[in-house]
């Protein structure tokens, strides 16, 4: 017997089931509704039917409409139905160039084409989109109240969205609104799912592992994963770029912080930050000692987070990838904590002694120096307290370990005066032997700003006055900066010496990092003796172990002095290869000073073997980047290789303008024996230039500098070179003449 409905019929039989069913709702793109005419009674109705056993509503709805009319539904929802047993499509964010698109597109629809302010302003078009996080919603509102306005100009329009207060509050317009749209996810949380949603902004980085979310939300890992997950389907969250991370979108976060300052108190706020601070000092400082690499440290730091509830790092790898992924996390994390009292300002003390190691090692060396700049100021407020004694010996190391950082940037002036500040410090609390070790990181700045005479009698003023017990590590630095200091001045065999000695101690020690620096370096005064395969196989031996650390600029560093290492000894295509491969490795370190000194070597190697336009390229772009406040003493050297490649291409009026440049600039910088060097290349391009008394001119000022320099080498060089001059020139006027 066919199935009859009743509707609104008082003779119809009572009810004998209770049938659970589903009907679905199809549009399409011209906003038609899809019915069926049904073959019992003729009405028009949507498609449905009963549900079966084990089936959702979605699965229900999408399988009816298939069955009865041959159509294949898409079902669109806040929510992600990955219950349906169907394709699930995700509607990514807009990118930038789409979001400004959207707007100039939805503004010409209502004012025409004659509204050109996308196309006029289109930075602040760029902002207005970033603003409204990409989402299509928040830029249909504001290209609506836009065109409200056709007089307003974007930029007034970004600058009101950018106050974060009351950003929500600005998009909206009659019955649209961003918040709206928020509001009826949000209803349908539990309340385990609601307080999760508005803790999560309390987490101050791009984003949020599940393990740390669980420390926040006072939840074990598994339950913060299920309810972290509910709030993906919700879309109120989204996964991270890799497994167990997540990220809120911009605007969903002002949302869920305005929930939580209305409904959570500031004390339930207060505790939930103190336990993701806490997490985040007692992990970082576990990985931290993966990163020095002391067995001891190590082991002890395990026991430690193991009885606080963590599960400790396995292996210097996986705490390697803590760090590397909650880097801007743990950052802003620091940023945070400032004006949150003394428990602030002791996160940011020990966060920052935490990842010293790491983010110097990583090269992420301007995130140091000012996570140091937080600590510096927390030890010194009132915040803390400390005995006067230990706060100004907290201070000094601190200041100490920033002008580290500072000399990694090429910030050498800022660094000479902090290492001075902080030996003062030292001096005056009567620690000794810290304020000799600020004396040999000044010792190092000394060699870095070219003054070796100086440094020279800086280090070994600081290696007499060690203590006896200093830690040899102190000692092993010292030597290795002499070491560099007597490379400078040419004095290699007693650097050999030095460089050998800190070998020694640091191999005693265990240290692979430091033994793979001082290693670099020997081999530097190898190849200035002559002594080449010595060099190599001293880089070789620092390539090694800066692979067993993984440290990817220190491989790029040996890379690059084993290269140039070929290139002294005649072998340029070799060179080229291995400066090729060292520069490919230093580019993604984001480090200039060395990668710019690997590009001077290169193109150098790419002269000799005859790929001179590839060389002046080369050597043009380290010149043209590099910034007038920056490393000066590598866009002089770029200059004067230039010059050199210049002459060899046969382009002698381009070789001796450059050449001239590079001379005026080493003056400056009073690097005279560059100076002298550059003197005597220019004497050589302006000679084959056939330009002679120009020639026995730079001549004389080469001979006078050498001179002055006291270099015996550079003198006989220069005076030797006068003679050839001399001769070329009166072989020249005869045969003018004649």
């Amino acid at each position: 017997m066919a199935r009859r409905d009743y509707e609104d019929d008082p003779d119809a039989p009572a009810a004998n089931s209770l049938v659970p069913a589903a009907s679905a709702v199809v549009v399409d793109r011209e906003g038609r509704v899809l019915l069926q005419r049904r073959t019992d009674n003729g009405m028009w109705a949507l498609p449905g039917g009963k549900m079966e056993l084990g089936e959702s509503i979605g699965q229900c709805a999408a399988r009816e409409t298939l069955e009865e009319t041959g159509v294949t539904v898409e079902i669109t929802s806040r929510h992600t139905l990955s219950d349906l047993d169907a394709r699930v499509h995700e509607l990514r964010m807009l990118d930038p160039p789409e979001a400004v698109a959207l707007l100039g597109r939805s503004l010409r629809t209502v004012r025409g084409l004659e509204d050109t302010r996308v196309a006029d302003d289109p930075a602040s078009a760029e902002r207005i989109s970033v603003l409204c996080g990409q989402l299509p919603l928040a830029l249909r509102i504001i290209s609506a109240l836009l065109a409200d306005l056709p007089a307003r100009p974007l930029r007034s329009m970004a600058d009101a969205l950018e106050d974060t207060r009351r950003r929500l509050e600005r998009l909206s317009r009659e019955d649209l609104a961003v918040r709206s749209a928020f509001e009826l996810s949000y209803r349908h949380l539990r309340s385990d799912q609601a307080l999760v949603f508005r803790l999560l902004p309390a987490s101050p980085g791009p984003d949020v592992s599940t393990e740390s979310a669980a420390r926040l939300c006072a939840l074990d890992e598994f339950d913060a994963e299920r309810v972290l997950l509910d709030l993906a389907r919700a879309h109120l969250i989204e996964p991270g770029g890799t497994y167990g991370r997540w990220r809120m979108h911009d605007l969903v976060r002002l949302y869920a912080e305005a929930l939580s300052r209305t409904t959570d108190s500031d004390e339930i706020r207060l505790e939930a930050l103190s336990r993701l601070f806490s997490h985040y000092a007692n992990t970082a400082r576990a990985a931290s000692t993966h990163v020095d690499g002391d067995p001891a440290a190590v082991e002890a730091d395990h026991r430690a987070r193991v009885a606080e509830g963590g599960s400790g790092f396995p292996d210097r790898r996986a705490a390697l990838d803590w760090l590397d992924a909650e880097r801007e996390n743990l950052l802003a994390a620091a940023r945070t904590a400032t004006g949150l009292g003394s428990d602030g300002a002791k996160f940011q003390v020990h966060l920052a002694l935490s990842l010293m190691p790491f983010l110097s090692w990583r090269r992420h060396l301007t995130d140091l120096v000012g996570l140091l700049d937080l600590a510096l100021a927390a030890m010194r407020s009132e915040a803390l307290t400390v005995a006067p004694r230990q706060r100004e010996g907290a201070v000094a190391e601190i200041m100490n370990n920033r002008a580290i950082a500072l000399v990694e940037l090429r910030r050498l002036d800022e660094a000479l005066a902090a290492f001075r500040q902080a030996g003062e410090h030292l001096a005056d609390l009567g620690h000794f032997q810290g304020a000799a070790e600020t004396l040999i990181n000044m010792g190092h700045v000394l060699v870095e700003q070219r003054k070796p005479e100086l440094a020279v009698r800086v280090l070994q003023g600081a290696l007499a006055e060690l203590p006896d017990d200093s830690p040899p590590g102190v000692r092993g630095m010292a030597l290795t900066n002499l070491g560099m200091a007597l490379h400078d001045l040419g004095r290699d065999e007693e650097a050999v010496r030095a460089f050998s000695e800190d070998i020694v101690i640091c191999r005693t020690l265990g240290d692979c990092i430091g033994e793979g620096v001082t290693l670099n370096n020997l081999g530097l005064s190898l190849s200035a003796l002559g002594r080449i395969p010595e060099a190599i196989a001293a880089h070789t031996l620092a390539l090694a172990a800066a692979e067993e650390t993984e440290d990817d600029f220190a491989r790029g560093l040996a890379s690059s002095n084993i290269g140039f290492a070929h290139y002294q000894a005649g072998d340029h295509e070799k060179a080229v290869a291995w400066l090729e491969a060292a520069l490919a490795v230093l580019l993604p370190t984001g480090e200039t000073h060395w990668t710019s000194q690997t590009q001077n070597n290169l193109a150098l190697a790419y002269g000799e073997v005859g790929r001179f336009q590839e060389a002046i390229d080369l050597l043009r772009g380290v010149a043209e980047t590099i910034e007038p406040d920056a490393d000066q003493h590598n866009r002089a050297m770029a200059l004067t290789n230039l010059g050199t490649v210049l002459e060899r291409a046969g382009r002698l009026d381009e070789a001796i303008a450059t050449t001239s440049a590079a001379v005026n600039l080493l003056r400056s910088l009073g690097q005279m024996r560059k100076a002298v060097e550059a003197l005597h290349n220019l004497t050589l391009h302006l000679s084959r230039a056939g330009r002679h008394e120009e020639a026995l001119s730079a001549n004389a000022e080469l001979l006078e500098a050498a001179v002055s320099e006291g270099d015996g080498q550079l003198i006989q060089r220069a005076r030797s070179l006068r003679e050839a001059l001399l001769a070329d020139r009166d072989g020249h006027g005869s045969s003018g003449t004649s």
